[in-house]
C-alpha cells in the first residue's frame, strides 16, 4: 500500500505505480469480468435445492438439467456458455 504522509489522493502511488482512484477503477474492472459466477451460482443453488425438494415435478427438471449439463463435455460448456 501507498505510504506518504499528509496522504493526498492524486499524488500517493502504491507498489505497481497506481493512485488510490486507480487502484478502485482496475478492481471494478477485474470484478466486471467475474460477473457471470452469480448467476451460475444462483442458478447451481436453485439446481441443488430443488433436487432435495420434496416435489417430484422439481427434483425431475432439476435431474434433467443436472444430467444434460454433466453429458457436454467441459471444452463444449466453456466455448457456448
Amino acid at each position: 500500500m501507498a505510504r506518504c504522509w499528509p496522504p493526498s489522493w492524486g499524488h500517493c502511488r502504491n507498489d505497481l505505480g497506481r493512485t488510490p482512484v486507480g487502484e478502485a477503477v482496475h478492481d471494478l474492472r477485474d470484478y466486471s469480468k467475474r460477473a457471470h459466477t452469480l448467476p451460475a451460482l444462483l442458478v447451481g443453488l436453485a439446481v441443488g435445492l430443488s433436487r432435495t425438494s420434496s416435489n417430484r415435478f422439481l427434483r425431475l427438471i432439476s435431474r434433467t438439467y443436472v444430467e444434460v449439463i454433466r453429458n457436454v463435455p467441459a471444452l463444449v460448456v466453456i466455448f457456448v456458455f
